[in-house]
């Protein structure tokens, strides 16, 4: 297989992963459940996918289950704890830190001004 051909294969398995990201986000999706689906080690998925996209497969779960929940913090009087577990997270305290760590506000705080 050629460089090239291999670049090709490569940026179709990551089409595949961030597909099954977006499709399963809300789910108990993990590094090894998203490897198994595409037929790679987890060590190898994580290395490709950080040098495809440029952040870790972790990293890109967490900012899409984020992202969702920021769309629904805004879109309505849903509860927070009713968010974190449509977007992911069955732990609200670990929901709450984590999206605070990464978008610098509580998901409180985030919805009152809109951000």
């Amino acid at each position: 297989m050629t460089e090239e051909a291999g670049g090709f294969e490569h940026k179709k398995v990551i089409r595949s992963v961030i597909e099954i990201v977006e499709q399963h986000y809300q789910e108990d999706i993990s590094l090894q459940s998203i490897a198994e689906e595409v037929y790679l080690s987890p060590s190898y998925l994580s290395y490709l996918f950080k040098k495809e996209v440029g952040v870790s497969l972790i990293k890109y779960i967490t900012m899409t289950r984020l992202d969702k929940a920021k769309e629904l913090l805004l879109s309505g009087n849903m509860k927070i704890s009713d968010i974190a577990a449509k977007v992911g997270y069955q732990n609200y305290s670990y929901f709450n830190i984590t999206f605070k760590n990464n978008i610098g506000v509580s998901p409180a705080q985030f919805r009152e001004h809109g951000r």
